[in-house]
């Protein structure tokens, strides 16, 4: 008899089932770390998007001194002047010959121009006189003035109806200085405790909202000839302080990253005592302009 086969087993192997590797699960250290990108990425996108905007933005732009001072939107532009030790608790009339202009490729509406001063500068008290004038270049139906009190603020307001593309308006503002502690002269000797301080604000039916902040700063000086050494080699340490304070941590890193500058001028008047303002006014607008720009943002602020 043949012997029968024994059946062959089948040594196939299995098919194996594809498992996936398992997963590690993230540390709480490292889940804050995440999160901590995420936050700083997010504080930082607005200011990045403003400050690459603002190399292409086109609209209103305001100016001092027929454009000899260019103003800084959003950051302060601070202005010292030369003022005698023998006037040093007395205030002082400061001209402001501003111009606006519409840098847009088109024509807006409604454009209107306001300058906040603290109340110590008597802006209402001085109102639209001899001291301050709009170019006699429009008609008087398209240019609306006023100034009035908004809480503990003067406000002066220039309202121009319409405003042509490239067309640029010319007008004088005035504030008093008054003695007050200012962060950043704090402990300097030649500080006279004067200064004026001045938002220029402007809005209209198509351009965006805008703020130009402008600081005087009076100095104990008889003219400009020292007063440029003095801002690059004195000012601009003080000053940092004072910008750290106002800044959070990562806008004061922006700008400490980015090493944007700030623009400082020195400006000097002949001053003579008016009788009825109480103060010195300048004989002339002004006599000698000087400027100049450094940045004074410094690494050992950043933490404090």
């Amino acid at each position: 008899m043949s012997k029968k086969r024994k059946g062959r087993k089948n040594t196939a192997s299995p098919k194996r089932k594809t498992e996936r590797p398992p997963q590690k699960k993230r540390s709480l250290a490292q889940k804050l770390g995440i999160v901590a990108i995420i936050s700083c990425v997010g504080a930082l996108y607005p200011l990045f998007k403003d400050y690459i905007a603002s190399y292409k933005d086109e609209g209103l732009v305001v100016n001092l001194y027929n454009n000899q001072f260019p103003l800084s939107e959003n950051t302060p532009t601070y202005i010292v002047y030369a003022q005698p030790s023998d006037q040093r608790q007395a205030n002082h009339l400061i001209p402001l010959r501003l111009s606006i202009k519409n840098k847009a490729s088109y024509a807006d509406e409604n454009v209107l121009v306001s300058l906040s001063y603290e109340k110590e500068s008597r802006r209402f008290d001085i109102g639209n006189t001899v001291f301050t004038q709009i170019t006699e270049n429009r008609f008087s139906d398209q240019v609306q003035r006023e100034v009035t009190k908004l809480g503990s603020k003067d406000v002066s307001r220039i309202n121009y109806v319409y405003l042509p593309q490239l067309r640029e308006e010319k007008f004088v503002e005035v504030g008093l200085t008054h003695s007050a502690t200012f962060e950043e002269l704090e402990g300097y000797v030649m500080a006279s405790g004067q200064g004026l301080d001045v938002t220029i604000r402007t809005a209209s039916h198509k351009d965006k909202d805008r703020s130009w902040p402008v600081r005087y700063r009076g100095l104990e000086l008889n003219d400009t000839d020292g007063m440029l050494w003095w801002m690059e080699n004195w000012y601009s340490k003080s000053l940092a302080i004072e910008l750290r304070n106002e800044m959070s941590f990562w806008q004061y890193l922006l700008k400490l990253v980015s090493s944007e500058e700030v623009q400082v001028y020195g400006v000097e008047f002949d001053f003579a005592y008016h009788d009825q303002l109480k103060a010195y006014i300048p004989k002339t607008e002004h006599s000698r302009l000087i400027g100049a720009r450094f940045a004074p943002y410094s690494i050992d602020l950043l933490f404090n």
